[in-house]
């Protein structure tokens, strides 16, 4: 425990059903806060991941990045193809960082999906990625190998058609972990869940490392 409104939980992809299958497994780190005391899931949400964003800046010893991947649009209409320009993408912030990786794939049915990955270069953006992406296909990474080579193998092995694309981002970037990825992020938490976090996926020295860290915090 960390605080009386948060927690860290720890356990292993082999124990989720959506990894069967997934290696080699990685550690899990669920850092959590509950909506008690009559406090908004914003309220926990920002809680937890103030926490896990924190004590994951201290120990960084690579660079951070943000994978995300944009709902389907129409690929024949110019409004649509718009949309999926770099400047439109919908977390195509400043606070985001810098845009190193950007492709159109075709999502099935005549549409279209883009993917991005931004480069975080203020401390803050770590903590805005993951508070904004929590309903969102976007994952948060530490890439100590070559940022954009490794972002981009995970852009490529998504399917892009899938309707669960936050689960694939996942599955395609736990297996890279200790291959160039230290620390693979995603959070979670809709406006009327019972807790909001932040699920963090390494190698089992680092979640210790963490874990330790976040307990300093």
């Amino acid at each position: 425990m960390i605080t009386d409104d948060t927690t860290v939980e720890r356990s292993s992809t082999g124990s989720w059903p959506m990894f069967a299958g997934v290696k080699p497994e990685a550690s899990v780190l669920s850092v959590i806060s509950g909506r008690r005391s009559g406090r908004s899931t914003i309220d926990a949400a920002q809680c937890a991941i103030r926490v896990a964003a924190k004590s994951w800046m201290r120990s960084c010893r690579g660079v951070l990045v943000v994978v995300t991947i944009t709902n389907r649009h129409d690929a024949s209409s110019k409004l649509a193809a718009r949309r999926l320009r770099p400047e439109f993408l919908p977390r195509a912030s400043p606070k985001y960082g810098r845009l190193i990786d950007h492709r159109l794939m075709p999502s099935g049915e005549g549409t279209m999906r883009a993917g991005a990955v931004f480069l975080l270069e203020e401390a803050g953006g770590l903590e805005d990625a993951l508070f904004d992406s929590r309903e969102a296909p976007t994952i948060c990474l530490e890439i100590v190998g070559e940022a954009k080579e490794l972002s981009g193998t995970i852009l490529e092995a998504v399917d892009y058609a899938s309707d669960e694309l936050r689960a694939e981002l996942l599955v395609k970037a736990i297996p890279l972990v200790a291959s160039g990825l230290r620390i693979v992020a995603r959070s979670f938490g809709s406006f009327d869940d019972p807790s909001a976090g932040v699920d963090m996926f390494m190698t089992e020295a680092d979640a210790r490392l963490l874990a330790a860290e976040m307990c300093r915090s």
